[in-house]
């Protein structure tokens, strides 16, 4: 798949494809709500792996549009890395 690059941590793959702008995901980040907005995987995760992929995405591409392992696609004409709330991100009904 030309201009398609993976970035893979421990419980998910990513595939950015730079010609369309389009991230999958897999469970990094999910839309799980119904303001087209994702948050960082919650479950069966290490947040600090979480977290510094997310970074490490969001340091090195501009994805218009954000296919998150579970939930609607996350759309924005500029970036929609933007769109992805880490701060949302609880564990256990309590926000960290």
């Amino acid at each position: 798949m030309s201009g398609v690059q993976s970035c893979g941590v421990p419980i998910s793959i990513s595939f950015y494809n730079e010609a369309t702008a389009e991230l999958i995901c897999g469970d990094l980040i999910l839309n799980l709500g119904s303001e087209g907005y994702g948050i960082l995987n919650q479950f069966h995760w290490s947040r600090e792996v979480i977290i510094k992929t997310y970074e490490m995405l969001y340091d090195a591409i501009k994805p218009k549009v954000i296919y998150p392992g579970h939930g609607e696609a996350i759309r924005s004409d500029a970036n929609a890395m933007r769109k992805v709330n880490i701060f949302k991100v609880r564990s256990y009904g309590r926000l960290l």
